[in-house]
């Protein structure tokens, strides 16, 4: 994160700094090459950005520094008249008629427009896989439905492939987006652009064996499958690192509807040029925009299937509201209503995962977190699961308490004070007998 984490960003510079200087004074590489090759690339995005705006490539730590100082200075301004905006929603709200309303309406839509003075600042991958020579990313669909330990994840079996608009070159400017970027949102302006072979369908591009040559003559291969496995390992893990959190506002927040809570992310994965996956970021609202057949096929299947296992439908929804009514009459008449243990409120909105193969058979998401042993991916059996599960539950149970500040408590040894009392008489014992013997005749002392 930009400022907040700016020293990261200069110790891990430095560092590859100090190893690129010991390459020239080994031999390794001459000074011509250092030159051509940065030591490091970073790409920087808006922390909440969208389409592919606001995003650039810095080759070096202070011009990317004074690249985000000018963007913040034109900000500044946009900054004090959003917090103007925000102090006139007050005064607006108060008043109903429909003239109001709909100047309301306009702040509203005016306060979407918060300028980004938070940066995301990540390693640009300078050499990653192709595809007929473009550089390109993976849009991968991940379904959660629930958040209570251990939270249930789907992985979508199809997905997008979006390519540059122009063919990857590293010497060309950092500048052109339509060499270096993959938005589809962003490519699509490029004149080049053509919807039929820059966007792709992801399981026509990922299956069978995938082969990358590197730029040394090297040339990499790897199975589809053993990706997809990998793929799945990193979905996993970014939102375990998450689950505490999210765990704790779902059951504080208790809400109405526990059966209908959910989140389907847009996961972004690029491979690099030895077919390591790699992941980019993580899409709370993925685009559901369908601009081509396939686009409408793909999205259409896909909120098809997460209804079915979610169990969404016309009866459902009745008898929802129906309890939901009950609680409300049941609230005016008592005046309140009754909270639920944490333990009630996980039973309501748990379901048997187990059985959404079995009901749905034609459904195109696989459960990849919890597994079930002997099924692959991340564990071929029972033992290696249950280490893999503590593992990834202890690590990110850690980083939950360190961002709040949480302190774990040793557990305290009743006769822990008894065996210091002991130490410490013994100690004063020594120092008494060593002090007699300086004291004492120097023969004495001797013997």
């Amino acid at each position: 994160m930009y400022p907040a984490e700016f020293h990261d960003i200069q110790e891990y510079t430095k560092k590859k700094t100090d190893k690129r200087k010991e390459l020239i004074e080994d031999g390794k590489m001459t000074e011509a090459q250092s030159e051509k090759d940065p030591v490091v690339l970073y790409i920087c995005k808006p922390e909440s950005g969208s389409q592919g705006r606001g995003i650039f490539i810095a080759t070096k730590v202070e011009e990317m520094r004074i690249q985000l100082n000018r963007t913040y200075e034109r900000n500044r301004e946009k900054l004090n008249e959003y917090v103007k905006i925000e102090q006139g929603i007050d005064t607006a709200m108060q008043h109903s008629n429909p003239k109001t309303q709909i100047q309301v309406d306009n702040i509203m839509q005016r306060r979407m427009e918060r300028p980004e003075n938070q940066y995301i600042v990540q390693k640009y991958i300078k050499k990653p896989a192709l595809h007929q020579g473009h550089k390109y990313d993976f849009r991968i669909y991940v379904l959660i439905t629930s958040v209570i330990s251990p939270m249930t994840i789907f992985l979508y079996d199809d997905g997008l492939v979006r390519l540059a608009s122009q063919k990857y070159d590293p010497s060309k400017s950092f500048d052109d987006p339509y060499v270096h970027l993959t938005n589809y949102s962003l490519n699509r302006n490029c004149k080049d652009f053509d919807s039929a072979k820059h966007k792709l369908r992801l399981r026509d591009v990922l299956q069978g064996e995938l082969v990358s040559s590197s730029g040394n003559g090297r040339t990499y291969r790897k199975k589809a499958e053993q990706i997809w496995h990998e793929i799945e390992e990193i979905v996993v893990k970014t939102l375990m690192v998450v689950q505490p959190q999210l765990q704790h506002l779902y059951r504080t927040s208790q809400a109405k509807e526990p059966d209908i809570c959910c989140d389907l992310l847009g996961f972004d994965v690029m491979l690099d040029h030895k077919l390591k996956p790699w992941m980019l970021e993580v899409n709370h609202m993925p685009s559901f925009r369908a601009d081509t057949g396939m686009d409408d096929e793909i999205k259409h299947d896909l909120i098809k299937n997460t209804q079915q296992i979610l169990q969404l439908s016309i009866e459902q929804r009745r008898q929802l509201d129906m309890v939901i009514k009950g609680e409300q009459r049941l609230a005016m008449q008592y005046g309140n209503v009754r909270r639920m243990t944490v333990k009630e409120h996980c039973e309501r909105v748990r379901f048997d995962h187990n059985l959404i193969d079995s009901y749905i058979p034609g459904n195109k998401f696989k459960r990849i977190f919890p597994v079930d042993p002997g099924c692959g991916g991340l564990a071929t059996n029972g033992d290696e699961l249950e280490d893999i599960y503590a593992k990834l539950e202890k690590t990110s149970n850690t980083i939950w308490k360190k961002q709040v500040g949480m302190i774990q408590k040793k557990e305290v040894n009743p006769n822990l004070h008894e065996k210091k009392k002991k130490r410490k008489n013994k100690k004063n014992l020594l120092t008494s007998m060593t002090s007699h013997i300086k004291k004492g005749d120097p023969e004495k002392d001797q013997n």
